[in-house]
């Protein structure tokens, strides 16, 4: 075999393991954990990034619970409930990653606490 030959083998060897490890897919949820300082630690990646590095559903940014969520009509007020607060240190959260973006989808709760 000629080196030519030798080179274009060896390239398209390199270029079907590097297509063959693209295909696999990555994994797209993950588990994850808010620290005390608000940032994100999860299974696959256990490095703490930074709260302004990941990005949170809306959902979770309504406040406290007991913080005022709306004016009902006759000017009642309605608070936002514990099930619905927004992220606090300890939760456990159930994180998408959308590229190599975190993003905290929900808080995750033992069933028996649903």
């Amino acid at each position: 075999m000629s080196q030519k030959n030798k080179g274009l083998q060896s390239l398209a060897c390199v270029l079907d393991n590097r297509m063959t490890e693209k295909s696999i897919p990555e994994t797209v949820l993950d588990f994850g954990e808010i620290t005390k300082s608000y940032e994100l630690v999860t299974n696959d990646f256990p490095v703490p990034i930074a709260n302004d590095d990941y990005q949170v559903c809306r959902q979770l940014t309504l406040g406290k619970s007991g913080d005022v969520l709306c004016k009902a009509s006759g000017g009642n007020e309605v608070y936002i409930p514990e099930k619905m607060r927004g992220l606090k240190p300890g939760d456990r959260v159930l994180v998408a990653w959308v590229r190599a973006e975190p993003v905290v989808i929900d808080i995750v709760v033992r069933a028996d606490n649903a």
